[in-house]
């Protein structure tokens, strides 16, 4: 059975288990019942942008396993010409 690591993955429970960073206190993350791909979404404003791509983020950790292979997959919508990227730290 596969098993989904991000807890809150949909965002039905708000900013539960996610850490929010903003490089400029105007950029913002709201999150909302309605909006996203399925359900709930995390909307994130970017006011300020000098195309520095951490103006703001969405992080949580989990734990691998190692020698364990893994999928990632996410679902982006934007409105702006932004480019939305994934980083991954380990």
């Amino acid at each position: 059975m596969i098993q989904n690591l991000i807890r809150n993955n949909s965002f039905d429970q708000g900013k539960l288990y996610w850490t929010v960073t903003s490089l400029f206190g105007i950029n913002k993350v709201e999150f909302l019942p309605n909006g996203g791909h399925d359900g709930a979404c995390a909307k994130m404003t970017i006011v300020e942008n000098d195309r520095n791509v951490n103006n703001v983020a969405l992080s949580q950790t989990i734990t691998l396993t190692s020698g364990k292979q893994y999928t990632i997959s996410y679902y982006v919508k934007r409105t702006l010409d932004v480019t939305p990227c994934l980083h991954i730290s380990f």
